[in-house]
């Protein structure tokens, strides 16, 4: 049973009710590789701008925009972490002094003064035995 091509097929290959094209059909389209080659060369030109301006415009952005910074960094970051070993290491730590020294000793005494200025608690942190000062 052969179904009549003359009442479905329109020319061009496609059905003539819903403009879709028909089985077989090989014409048209984007050619093969054409969306990835644009993906491709727009992350190598981003790759590119963030190494002229990308730590700059993080800095300027960090200074002049601190919220929006903080509403960036946090989209960045994994929706849910894992934060057991965290809790442990904290969970030792009995007072906001021990936790700055922690952070310094970690993460470096630039850390601990940015968490002692989040916590506003400058007149606990030392670092390398001189107190911290606004």
């Amino acid at each position: 049973m052969q179904a009549d091509m003359s009442d479905a097929a329109d020319i061009g290959g496609r059905d003539r009710q819903t403009g879709r094209f028909l089985a077989g059909n090989n014409g048209g389209g984007r050619k093969l590789g054409a969306r990835n080659r644009l993906g491709e060369q727009f992350i190598a030109d981003l790759e590119n701008t963030w190494k002229k301006h990308g730590p700059a415009a993080m800095e300027r952005c960090a200074i002049e925009e601190p919220a929006q910074f903080v509403r960036i960094m946090a989209s960045l970051l994994p929706k849910q972490i894992e934060v057991d070993a965290a809790i442990s290491v904290f969970s030792e730590l009995q007072s906001a002094d021990e936790v700055l020294a922690m952070i310094a000793d970690e993460l470096g005494d630039e850390a601990a003064r940015v968490l002692a200025d989040a916590l506003d608690r400058h007149e606990m942190l030392t670092i390398d035995a001189e107190p911290v000062t606004r």
